[in-house]
């Protein structure tokens, strides 16, 4: 079905639909030579798992040891592995349901700087989706760059769920995200730790309850600081620029996307029952006044450091929101005006 092809001069000819199970594979050796994940993906060689990852097939093997030291050693770009062909089948290792979420995660994952480029994942009826599941151990240093998350419950792009002794700092998501169950972020659904010097920017869709810029839900003893959101927010209820809830500490944070839905939405977010220091939302660009934290406006966010903003940690510029010294070596340059095609239009 992947290949489009109905004969070949060798070979036995499998079902797509019977492609994901070892069974199919009669003579492959699955004990020293082939991996495969029951259900999720075709036959991977094991020589292909490494502790640096440079490659879709080796980001999907952490599967294999969820408490190792990981570290990415260069781009990934996982657009032609996603690409369906005429018949709807992808023609690399993984079904329609996309990547193969890395469980409860407890080693260290240091992106060093790169990105992955458009992440698929569809499991619409499976809670904590992401890159990774749960997160116990430490993710930094990573970008996930376009791509497409659906997941129920607890689903961020990046993580699910980040429990009490996971952290992330220095990563970003413009991913979008599209949830069936309450708790959905921008980049993390459910947190319990700490996360820093982090930002997301793509959509957060939800038929649910608590969709967040950033975070679905940042619960108690889980520490978001430093970090911001600009995408759109949308939920049956609860919908927030930031955090579709907090119940833990939310510290220098700010969001500035759209917020829409069912109704008790907020600005930066409509739930709170924790602590929010110098916090802020844009009231202009989200369309809302409602919410707790700071309520400014475009100009008063923009061009300046917000009260309580380090100039260790953030920059700025004429027409800027705060951004993060660690993105930018100069000052960027905010441009307005009309973007054309090649095409002129």
């Amino acid at each position: 079905d992947s290949t489009g092809q109905s004969t070949s001069f060798a070979g036995t000819s499998i079902n797509n639909a019977d492609a994901f199970t070892a069974t199919t594979y009669s003579g492959f050796d699955f004990t020293d030579t082939w991996v495969l994940i029951d259900g999720e993906t075709r036959p991977m060689l094991q020589s292909e798992y490494s502790t640096s990852i440079a490659t879709a097939h080796q980001l999907q093997l952490m599967s294999q040891n969820l408490g190792a030291d990981y570290t990415l050693v260069g781009d990934i770009d996982m657009t032609g592995a996603f690409t369906a062909n005429s018949g709807g089948n992808y023609g690399d290792v993984w079904g329609s349901s996309g990547f193969n979420p890395i469980g409860t995660f407890s080693g260290n994952f240091n992106g060093q700087g790169h990105t992955i480029t458009d992440l698929t994942i569809n499991r619409g009826s499976i809670n904590n989706v992401g890159l990774f599941r749960v997160l116990t151990g430490t993710v930094s240093d990573i970008g996930l760059v376009g791509g497409s998350i659906t997941g129920n419950g607890d689903s961020g792009t990046l993580v699910g769920a980040v429990n009490a002794s996971g952290s992330v700092t220095r990563a970003y998501s413009t991913a979008a995200i599209s949830a069936n169950g309450n708790f959905a972020g921008g980049l993390i659904g459910h947190n319990y730790g700490t996360v820093s010097l982090s930002y997301a920017g793509g959509a957060v869709t939800s038929t649910a309850a608590s969709a967040g810029g950033l975070v679905g839900m940042n619960d108690v003893g889980g520490t978001i600081s430093d970090s911001y959101a600009t995408g759109a927010v949308t939920a049956a209820t609860y919908a927030g620029g930031f955090a579709g809830g907090n119940r833990g500490t939310l510290e220098h944070v700010y969001s500035s996307g759209l917020v829409s839905g069912g109704g008790g939405n907020g600005g930066l977010t409509p739930y709170n029952v924790g602590t929010i220091t110098e916090s802020y939302w844009d009231t202009q660009t989200s369309g809302t006044t409602s919410g707790y934290g700071t309520a400014l406006t475009t100009a008063q966010l923009q061009g300046t450091f917000p009260t309580g903003f380090s100039g260790a940690v953030w920059g700025t510029g004429a027409n800027l929101y705060p951004y993060f010294n660690w993105q930018y070596a100069t000052t960027p340059v905010a441009v307005s005006g009309k973007a054309y095609s090649d095409s002129g239009t």
